[in-house]
């Protein structure tokens, strides 16, 4: 349990620093699905699936197991069709840890996106995962390099900043 909370902070962490807004001022709001705890064995695929609204500017799929020797990797499939693998080009994120990985996906296509779970070296007992997103609802803009705006929705606050 500890392990899914340091987790779930290192993640909303990291959406506050994609989302481009200086959180000293504005906190984005964010909506995290539940964590869904998964059992995977050795060379089974599995599939997880996030609706994700039209007011989110940004999301984070986040994968993370137990095991050292283990190894894990996650795809995306956006609601078009389009594939997202660990190859992913800019402005989408990918980053791969020895117990996680994780994407983050600015300016997401609305819909149902599905997160593809592969067990490349599970032992034959299996291994234990966490998976979740993560979403920045509103939409964050950078008017310049000096001013920063934010517009996030139900809130109606907007920063100035020179």
């Amino acid at each position: 349990m500890r392990l899914k909370l340091f987790f779930i902070i290192l993640l909303l962490s990291l959406i506050c620093m994609a989302s481009g807004i200086e959180t000293g001022n504005i906190l984005p709001q964010t909506e995290t699905t539940i964590p869904i705890d998964g059992q995977i064995n050795a060379s089974e695929v599995q599939s997880q699936i996030s609706m994700i609204g039209s007011d989110v500017s940004s999301v984070v799929f986040a994968l993370n197991w137990q095991n050292k020797g283990s190894d894990l990797e996650m795809t995306l499939r956006s609601p078009s069709g389009d594939q997202i693998n660990q190859s992913a080009q800019a402005p989408t994120i990918y980053k791969k840890e020895e117990f996680d990985t994780y994407y983050i996906v600015p300016n997401p296509e609305p819909g149902n996106w599905t997160a593809i779970i592969e067990a490349k070296n599970v032992s034959s007992k299996g291994e234990h995962y966490v998976f979740f997103a993560a979403k920045v609802l509103g939409k964050a803009a950078i008017a310049d390099n000096e001013t920063k705006t934010a517009d996030l929705s139900n809130s109606g606050n907007e920063t100035n900043s020179t």
